[in-house]
């Protein structure tokens, strides 16, 4: 993961985290995360493809929303929809 980014940076494929994934957790990160990311692209449909994928990968219960606060309105926009995002997946069992 290392060898293969800039410093101080990392990158991993799909197919790694598949096969390293058991016993791990994933956080969806802040600004730079995949569900910030997915919701800049495509929304909350684009979003909700993201979490369904990391649920996939991780299994579901070892994924989770990351909410921070600062007091900015991007961020409080985000926050509503993760907030939104997590509480469909909490009801909605994914089986992948």
């Amino acid at each position: 993961m290392k060898l293969r980014a800039k410093k101080d940076g990392g990158a991993v494929l799909e197919e790694e985290l598949e096969q390293y994934s058991e016993g791990l957790i994933c956080l969806t990160g802040g600004d730079d995360g995949p569900l910030a990311q997915a919701l800049k692209a495509g929304g909350i449909e684009e979003a909700h493809c993201s979490i369904e994928q990391l649920t996939h990968i991780f299994g579901p219960g070892n994924v989770y929303v990351e909410l921070q606060r600062h007091f900015h309105r991007e961020q409080e926009l985000r926050n509503h929809a993760a907030v939104e995002i997590a509480q469909f997946f909490a009801g909605n069992e994914i089986v992948g």
